[in-house]
């Protein structure tokens, strides 16, 4: 049966970053870091609350554990497993009433990290999403480098395609009246050729944020009524052009594929947009043995 890979890019989100752009030198702490954090094999913990049968809210544990396979630099492989109760009714035979039950239950997501880029690639299943998977596993990295000096905390990010300001704008339209927008932008974490670019920043979005010490930068707009924003107006349509100015060397569509920017949006009717989620990148495997040579040629993808 195939199997479908999604790949997300890992990206420092602390003041860090900008130690980095003065001495490129320090992206080794950043990959020795991360090293350090996966061979932790740390626990994360979440709870989950339910209505239950007598229409009281309930509560039930998830525990996230990793385990690392194997480690040839700059690739780690492991697994990350989801063990949590599934809950179910069975009928009695004496009283012909449901009976409410749980069972243990284990799933398991193999994953391949590249350290030096930042990037990982994974498989999903049924009861173990590829978003879900996003969320324990920088939980996860961030628990590991809880004491970590320098301090150092990670967010991660679908990779996409890369999709432009106008298929942004297309998107945006496509889901009707917009009662929220919101616009996140961060400090890119870039391979080696854009670091020698971002040495010398001009006036740029990054230099602002990096004299202000900003590490992630968020814009919400929102409105309350039928119509919902004005997508034509001057305001917003200078807010998404933004996006464009984060760098010189930077276009939108590869800050848009590494989750340095991101535009969301919910409609009054509850429809979504995603420019993370509207293309994602992703990859068709036969079987999980060849999830290796198959996350190595996606990245050479992502990273060209």
């Amino acid at each position: 049966m195939a199997i479908t890979l999604y790949f997300a890019k890992v990206n420092l989100e602390s003041e860090e970053i900008y130690k980095i752009y003065k001495d490129s030198k320090k992206k080794k702490e950043l990959s020795f870091a991360l090293l350090e954090s996966l061979q932790k094999e740390s626990c994360w913990e979440r709870m989950l609350f339910f209505p239950g049968e007598d229409g009281n809210i309930q509560a039930t544990k998830i525990e996230y554990q990793l385990h690392t396979l194997s480690v040839h630099f700059p690739y780690v492989e492991g697994w990350v497993y989801k063990k949590s109760k599934l809950h179910y009714n069975s009928l009695n035979e004496n009283s012909n009433e449901l009976v409410s039950q749980s069972v243990l239950n284990t799933e398991a997501i193999r994953f391949l990290f590249d350290l030096e880029n930042e990037l990982v690639g994974y498989d999903t299943k049924n009861r173990f999403g590829y978003k879900e998977f996003l969320d324990a596993f920088v939980n996860i990295l961030n628990i590991g480098l809880a004491e970590h000096e320098p301090k150092m905390e990670f967010s991660i990010h679908l990779c996409s395609k890369g999709i432009g300001l106008d298929d942004i704008k297309d998107g945006l339209r496509g889901i009707g009246p917009i009662k929220e927008l919101q616009i996140k932008v961060q400090p890119p974490n870039p391979q080696n050729k854009l670091l020698e670019e971002l040495q010398e920043l001009g006036e740029s979005k990054l230099k602002h944020m990096r004299e202000a010490n900003v590490t992630r930068m968020e814009t919400v707009l929102r409105s309350k009524g039928d119509t919902g924003l004005n997508l034509n107006s001057k305001l917003i349509n200078d807010e998404l052009d933004k996006l464009q100015g984060i760098h010189a060397h930077l276009p939108l569509e590869e800050a848009n594929k590494n989750g340095y920017l991101a535009v969301a949006a919910i409609s009054n009717t509850g429809r979504k947009f995603s420019s993370e989620e509207a293309k994602p990148f992703k990859r068709v495997i036969n079987c999980l043995g060849d999830l290796k040579d198959a996350c190595i040629d996606a990245f050479s993808e992502l990273l060209s």
